[in-house]
């Protein structure tokens, strides 16, 4: 790479290009510091281009965002292909789709929070994978990609705090509650997408068990989602060797 960009125009572009990462992506400070004034930075020197293009996407975004794309709704056909909407009993399709005995209570829940079809859907589908996810105790952490993220507000159609309130559930359910196996939540949000990537680092290095949501439009693809491996873990990851056998 620095090799073509000493001789050619090269762009490079990325989500998540300026991320520490151990693979997938160039050492970007390597890149500053070789080519000096050569290299240039968008985000700092073009922000007007920037912000066009930014507009551009959130125009481009905005059916989904509102529901008026059929593909929105289309992966929620498999799981609730039986809830057809108010007449429906949500906890009965929850009790269709969970074998626990916290059901009932996701049901009840989820029933509380009115709404229209597509949002009781939505958390529909997402407590069945959380409740999949976190009977699976080998797995540390599970990246939910979606269209619509939830709000941190109480006036939300799609809410933050019911997600907890879904994973307190399963947790207790569980019996996971006050141990190692029990799931936390997290939202990636693109306002706070560094604070909230640090968290992320830091709760997969302690060894928590995570739930990651957010959408493609904030993060892309969770290829570059790395984060350190705690000690007291390592015996569970495979180690690629640094170097060939002789």
């Amino acid at each position: 790479m620095l090799y073509l960009a000493r001789h050619a125009l090269v762009f490079g572009i990325s989500a998540t290009a300026n991320c520490d990462s151990v693979i997938g992506n160039y050492c970007i400070s390597f890149l500053k510091a070789e080519l000096g004034n050569d290299y240039h930075d968008l985000l700092t020197e073009c922000p007007d281009l920037v912000s066009a293009v930014k507009s551009e996407l959130a125009y481009r975004y905005a059916p989904y965002a509102e529901g008026k794309k059929r593909k929105a709704s289309v992966t929620l056909r498999p799981l609730t292909n039986c809830y057809n909407g108010p007449g429906d009993d949500v906890r009965y399709v929850m009790n269709r789709i969970i074998d626990g005995d916290c059901a009932g209570d996701l049901g009840e829940l989820v029933d509380s929070e009115g709404g229209n079809v597509y949002f009781k859907s939505r958390y529909i589908n997402i407590a069945k994978v959380m409740y999949e996810f976190a009977g699976r105790t080998h797995h540390q952490s599970l990246l939910c990609l979606t269209t619509a993220i939830p709000g941190g507000n109480a006036n939300a159609d799609f809410k933050e705090e019911t997600l907890h309130q879904m994973l307190d559930i399963i947790n207790d359910c569980y019996h996971f509650v006050g141990t190692d196996s029990a799931v936390d939540l997290l939202v990636l949000r693109s306002a706070d997408f560094e604070n909230s990537r640090n968290l992320f680092d830091t709760k997969l290095a302690e060894g928590k068990r995570l739930f990651v949501l957010s959408s493609y439009y904030t993060i892309g693809t969770g290829i570059n989602l790395q984060y350190a491996v705690n000690n007291l873990f390592s015996n569970s990851y495979i180690t690629l060797p640094s170097h060939s056998p002789m």
